[in-house]
């Protein structure tokens, strides 16, 4: 059972997981909460050229595509993780994660420090990453910081949703809007608050472009697996899940 809850766990946020861990019916009633937080998009690039490609082999290319997209997006996620982000959302080929802050916004400038390490670690593993001959994967990562609002909607057709508002994700359409691939950009609040060893230029009005930085990007380790929510609550998670998911 354990397996089970495990694996419905896997495809909801932490910060759900942890709402859930609240109480028996937090997830039961709509609400939302504020959290001062850094935040990454991460914007994959050559996938439409990848699809187009596998297409045109049928079912064959279909396996092949999501075993592809599964290898490039494990990386991807398992780097965020271990440097403590959550993923909140998947969007085609895009995702987006926060590093909420403990202490509010005394942490943002560690918080934005480490996101853009963990940007440069993604850039050297996944930048211009052959996924098939001739056919390359690369994404372009948006950085910004602030207050944001995550509200828990839904309880009709036994479905729930949670939305994510606030200023930093405007400040991440602005930086992605001027990035290209293989680039890191950060938006003027969270660059504002990265140290001196992280050169910048300007990218773009409100944006900076990362050049590089005087030491290592940080190094990564496992950090406290997530507390498990017993049965009840993990199947009121499921609400959170699409349909198909479900179903699987």
């Amino acid at each position: 059972m354990s397996d089970y809850r495990a694996t419905v766990c896997s495809f909801v946020p932490t910060i759900i997981k942890e709402r859930a861990l609240l109480g028996p019916d937090t997830l039961n009633s709509a609400g939302s909460k504020e959290h001062v937080a850094g935040v990454l998009f991460a914007d994959i690039s050559g996938f439409t050229a990848l699809t187009e490609t596998l297409s045109r082999r049928g079912d064959e290319g279909a396996e092949e595509l999501t075993r592809l997209l599964n290898r490039y997006f494990g990386i991807v996620i398992d780097t965020i993780e271990l440097a403590g982000g959550d993923i909140l959302k998947f969007a085609g080929d895009a995702l987006l994660a926060i590093w909420p802050c403990s202490n509010g916004e005394s942490d943002l400038p560690g918080v934005v420090a480490k996101l853009v390490d963990v940007s440069r670690l993604m850039q050297q593993q996944l930048h211009d990453f052959e996924v098939a001959p001739d056919i390359h994967l690369s994404m372009k990562l948006a950085v910004g910081a602030g207050a944001i609002r995550v509200a828990h909607l839904g309880g009709v057709f036994d479905r729930w949703e949670f939305v994510v508002s606030g200023k930093p994700l405007a400040q991440l359409g602005r930086a992605n809007d001027a990035a290209e691939p293989g680039q890191i950009v950060v938006a003027e609040e969270a660059a504002a608050l990265l140290p001196e060893r992280y050169k910048i230029e300007l990218a773009a009005p409100g944006v900076f472009r990362f050049e590089h930085a005087s030491t290592a990007p940080m190094s990564l380790s496992g950090g406290q697996p997530d507390a498990l929510p017993d049965l009840e609550q993990t199947e009121q998670l499921l609400t959170f899940l699409p349909a198909a998911i479900r179903q699987r």
